[in-house]
């Protein structure tokens, strides 16, 4: 029996590698044939499509290594393991440059970035322009809009940092049925948006028994098109904005990211209101360059 048991020894570990490597080559067979499938405009670019927003959900990244979200007491320690007892200077450094629980904070919203009733400094719109997004403001609120071919638009929220990814609408953004929920008169895009006609819920047409007429036109309308899949936008939308409301939810989290960054380090010693916004300003572009390699990697910033 032992000798039985002992035959099998890293069986287990072999499976692992064998099946890892046959879902690697999978996912190098599923690429090739994706960018083979591609659609491509007149200048060979391929052309961005809906499923994109979820299939390349966006990512924290730093220009080096990433920060860890646990900092490691390497200077306290002696080689061979032994602790030391920082000295004054050195512990003082350790206190400024992370917080005390040395963890990154959490950051929910901009302290003085595009806050309600503030104005932005005239160099954060040049920079805007360089990414081609867009501020918009309505009412004492703002907000920085990016659109990604005709497939998607992203729309970034600072009180509370929000990011909404909506299939592109040929609407009016301030249609009636988009919910408001934010203050200053910001109105939240409905998941269904670009979706459904009208950027209306499909289950509002099936129980409005009243009008029929617009029950019927909205069903023969079945010119959703995504992931290969044709259908209503009763039977395939809501599976559309439940992705779309994932891949709004990490973009929310990288947001949150960048705008962390800015409490900590060097960054944490900023005391007036003017390099906080600086820091914030540099925070948001960081999250545009960042939105835009992922779902266009070979992006370049307009000049002029």
């Amino acid at each position: 029996p032992l000798a039985g048991k002992t035959m099998f020894r890293g069986s287990m570990e072999k499976c692992h590698v064998v099946v890892m490597e046959c879902l690697n080559e999978l996912e190098g067979e599923y690429d090739a044939l994706v960018k083979e499938l591609d659609d491509k405009d007149e200048k060979g670019k391929r052309i961005i499509q809906l499923e994109d927003a979820w299939n390349n959900t966006m990512q924290f990244t730093t220009e080096g290594e990433e920060t860890p979200l646990v900092e490691e007491d390497v200077a306290g320690e002696e080689p061979g393991g032994a602790k030391r007892q920082k000295t004054g200077d050195e512990a003082t450094s350790s206190s400024s440059s992370s917080p005390p629980s040395g963890r990154i904070p959490m950051v929910i919203r901009s302290r003085f970035l595009l806050a309600p009733k503030r104005k932005i400094f005239s160099s954060v719109l040049p920079a805007l322009k360089r990414k081609r997004a867009s501020l918009v403001r309505k009412g004492s609120a703002a907000c920085v809009k990016l659109e990604f071919g005709k497939a998607f638009e992203m729309t970034i929220y600072f009180v509370p940092l929000l990011v909404t990814i909506r299939a592109m609408s040929g609407e009016d953004a301030d249609d009636k049925s988009s919910t408001v929920s934010l203050g200053g008169g910001l109105r939240w895009p409905s998941l269904y948006q670009g979706l459904c006609p009208s950027d209306k819920d499909p289950t509002t047409a099936e129980n409005n028994n009243g009008n029929a007429s617009s029950s019927s036109s909205l069903n023969n309308r079945n010119n959703l098109h995504v992931l290969g899949v044709s259908g209503s936008y009763q039977s395939i939308g809501p599976i559309i904005a439940k992705k779309l409301e994932y891949a709004s939810a990490q973009a929310t989290y990288v947001l949150r990211r960048c705008f962390a960054e800015t409490t900590v380090g060097k960054s944490a010693m900023a005391n007036t209101e003017f390099e906080v916004e600086i820091l914030e300003a540099g925070a948001l572009i960081r999250f545009l360059q960042l939105a835009r390699s992922t779902y266009m990697p070979d992006w370049v910033d307009v000049e002029g």
